[in-house]
């Protein structure tokens, strides 16, 4: 995308684009920045010191930089985006509630070949809830950074919730606060023991010796969590395969009824991935003038005038 001067007769020739810099910035002086691709695809960059607004055809979007032309703050459609470096994003809604998602390596793969977790985090500060949802994932690195696929965050592998409890994270022995509950969710193929186990658990000793797992399951391979209930050196445990297992529409029910998200919405990912065409757009426009000097050389200070005075 290349930058090019803009002016005020070019501006008086789009009302709409004047009026939308009139609403945010009113008769500050701004600078403004011509931003084209092709014929079809082009764009305005206005900066009033840090804040900034990127606007083209499809719509536009309010930001903040920081002194070096790195994009600090982002709005989107529904949520706002935090950036610091060496830091994942953070992101807050409508309702103030906050996320937070990455993506880790594992230190050998599961039992599914999957490298790597995605870490979905989710804050409600109304009630003082904190969850975790973990992803599996695989783990690719390129040129440093690791992406995160939609397809893989609908059905989460691990569930952590604590409520009114920022000290418990501090114990490591004992059974688990009743402010927090922690799932594990493990797969198994027929075949395997600990497919035979869940069926155990879940139609009886007897039932399954008698009739088989074929006659009790449809499914080749059985998906359930645990819950845990005690801690050891700082790991939460269970006492699987004697306790209660849970389904993955349980689990699900179960996020959803403490009011927050079971996959992770489209748009923090794309985010995330900086796959969002309008962030895209903003990175490449201050890149560029922050790397080219396009600050002095293309941008022009112009002082706004509401309509009844021009």
């Amino acid at each position: 995308m290349q930058v090019v001067k803009a002016n005020m007769e070019i501006l008086k020739k789009m009302p709409n684009l004047y009026d939308l810099i009139y609403k945010f910035f009113k008769t500050k002086e701004v600078e403004v920045y011509a931003c084209v691709e092709s014929s079809e695809n082009f764009g305005f960059l206005i900066l009033d010191g840090v804040n900034g607004i990127y606007a083209n055809n499809r719509g536009y979007r309010p930001f903040v930089r920081d002194l070096d032309y790195n994009v600090i703050k982002y709005v989107s459609d529904n949520y706002d985006a935090f950036f610091k470096e060496g830091i994942n994003p953070n992101y807050v809604d409508a309702k103030k509630n906050e996320y937070s998602l990455g993506i880790t390596p594992l230190d050998e793969p599961d039992d599914e070949g999957y490298t790597g977790e995605v870490l979905f985090n989710q804050y409600n500060p109304h009630t003082d809830t904190f969850v975790q949802i973990g992803y599996p994932h695989m783990f690719r690195e390129v040129d440093g950074f690791a992406k995160i696929y939609s397809y893989h965050t609908y059905e989460p592998r691990r569930f952590y919730m604590e409520t009114e409890n920022k000290y418990e994270h501090e114990r490591r022995f004992g059974p688990v606060s009743r402010h927090i509950s922690s799932f594990n969710g493990f797969v198994y193929e027929r075949g395997m023991m600990g497919y035979t186990m869940m069926v155990m658990n879940e139609h009886g000793i007897l039932n399954t010796l008698l009739n088989g797992t074929y006659a009790l399951e449809a499914e080749d391979k059985l998906k359930r969590f645990s819950k845990a209930t005690y801690m050891l050196n700082g790991e939460y445990k269970d006492f699987w395969p004697f306790c209660r297992l849970y389904t993955q529409k349980e689990i699900n029910q179960m996020i959803r009824d403490a009011g927050f998200l079971v996959s992770v919405p489209e748009e923090i990912i794309d985010i995330y991935d900086n796959h969002d065409s309008f962030l895209s757009d903003i990175r490449d426009i201050l890149s560029q003038i922050r790397e080219k000097e396009l600050r002095d050389a293309c941008g022009m200070k112009l002082t706004l005038v509401p309509d009844e005075q021009k």
